[in-house]
């Protein structure tokens, strides 16, 4: 599946896509290169995936080798063209890229409890490189209190 919005892009994992970029404000000139670079975050120093786009079409091709070890997660990417003199312009900065998995892959998805009842004993949920398909809440700590007989206040948190 592949879904654009202005500079976020949806793809599932393994897919191939064509991809025409919004590139506004720009008009490619001769000796043009322009470039697609994927990053794991805004800050992250190694690139995953550099694809050249062709300045004729201002596509960009992805084949299923580029996306088919991609994590299921949300990527950063940019465009830059490099102008026949050498001078670098940034046309997509930030641009969002997720890559989600088949809906035929129910081992992705994560099993466990969408509701967390604090503990105090640590608890793990099992959701390392796991789809969820809700969001999960953790329920708020008991919390009780009473004025005693001395005036003051009795406080019971948390519960066994």
């Amino acid at each position: 599946m592949l879904e654009v919005t202005d500079t976020r892009i949806y793809l599932t994992c393994g897919d191939s896509a064509s991809i025409s970029l919004p590139l506004e404000d720009y008009y490619p000139a001769d000796g043009d290169k322009i470039y697609f670079r994927l990053k794991k975050s805004v800050f992250g120093k190694s690139l995953l995936l550099v694809k050249e786009i062709p300045p004729e079409t201002l596509t960009l091709e992805l084949r299923h080798s580029d996306t088919a070890n991609l994590q299921f997660t949300t990527y950063r990417y940019e465009v830059e063209a490099i102008r026949a003199t050498g001078a670098g312009l940034t046309l997509i900065e930030n641009g969002e890229f997720v890559v989600g998995p088949k809906l035929g892959n129910s081992s992705m998805y994560y099993e466990g409890s969408y509701e967390i009842d604090p503990k105090k004993a640590a608890q793990v949920l099992s959701t390392k490189d796991r789809v969820l398909t809700d969001d999960i809440t953790v329920l708020g700590i008991y919390y009780y209190e009473v004025t005693n007989s001395t005036g003051g206040k009795t406080v019971t948190i948390g519960r066994d």
